[in-house]
């Protein structure tokens, strides 16, 4: 972890994002990005295309974080210490995100979700971007 003075961004802000029509990776970027003031129109654009598990059929809430992930390190560390920040923070939010799904799979996790009894008010996709946005408030603390 990181210990930062940065607020924390709010999950059931970037619930209301994906909502108001943000795919996945936007709403996971967008509360970030007016978080700690990145240039929010640019980095929102950029997740764009990583929804839906648009990037190599990654969950668009892991894909997001990552996106986070990247531009907080790169802001806060050398070119060198980015890169080791970036690949560290990647690998325990995966793992965390991992342990709470099982795999960070679009496909697999909306079929998980169709064969599962309806026992929640969220779709899965509100539930990994909620629970992307917490794991990466704890990443960051």
């Amino acid at each position: 972890m990181i210990a930062t003075d940065f607020p924390k961004a709010s999950p059931d802000s970037a619930l209301a994002a994906f909502n108001s029509g943000y795919n996945c990776a936007q709403s996971v970027v967008k509360v970030f990005a007016e978080a700690y003031s990145f240039d929010k129109n640019d980095f929102v654009t950029k997740a764009a295309g990583y929804g839906g598990g648009g990037f190599h059929g990654i969950c668009g809430a892991v894909s997001g974080a990552y996106l986070v992930l990247e531009m907080f390190c790169s802001q806060k560390s050398e070119t060198k210490n980015a890169m080791f920040c970036i690949e560290t923070l990647k690998k325990k939010f995966r793992q965390q995100f991992e342990q709470l799904y099982g795999t960070d799979q679009c496909k697999v996790l909306l079929r998980n979700e169709a064969t599962q009894p309806k026992n929640s008010a969220h779709s899965i996709c509100e539930r990994c971007i909620v629970d992307a946005v917490e794991i990466i408030n704890g990443l960051l603390r």
